[in-house]
């Protein structure tokens, strides 16, 4: 092969590579505003993908009573965030344990919306209580749940 027959293949690559990208572009600007252009973008970018979560937290932690005299009340704060994505509707429970018995104080529905959160006040009074005993505060369709200890002061 000549040496001006090795430009005129080199080059046909050349323009034929330009051809492909440019008609890559075209298409791409033409489907970039569609639902499709952004599905196309979704599954050929290795980004992860954002999971749906529900927060359960109780709210001041640290003013959460843990010494409890009989008769006293015992009052806390928990907050349900929803980054779910979605409207969400939400159950919960709020129970006493002590020992083998769990014991519902309270139960309550609501709906969220996405990124939206709910802080719901609870109070009881016990009227008594065991070392060991805890409060849970659950969202059973969600299998989630968090709790804290009823510590010193009076027992059984």
């Amino acid at each position: 092969m000549t040496t001006f027959g090795a430009f005129l293949m080199g080059l046909k690559r050349k323009i034929i590579i330009c051809v492909l990208i440019v008609a890559c572009f075209i298409v791409f600007l033409l489907l970039r505003s569609s639902s499709q252009a952004a599905q196309i973008a979704t599954d050929l970018l290795p980004l992860p993908k954002v999971e749906p979560v529900t927060e359960l937290y109780f709210t001041d932690q640290n003013s959460l009573t843990k010494t409890v005299t009989s008769g006293s009340p015992i009052k806390f704060r928990f907050t349900v965030h929803n980054l779910e994505g979605k409207t969400t509707a939400y159950s919960y429970q709020v129970i006493l344990v002590s020992g083998d018995v769990n014991t519902i104080i309270d139960t309550g529905k609501f709906s969220l919306i996405d990124s939206a959160s709910k802080t719901i006040t609870e109070s009881t009074t016990l009227g008594s209580y065991s070392r060991g005993d805890h409060i849970i505060v659950s969202l059973p369709a969600r299998n989630q749940q968090i709790n804290f200890y009823l510590n010193g002061g009076e027992g059984k």
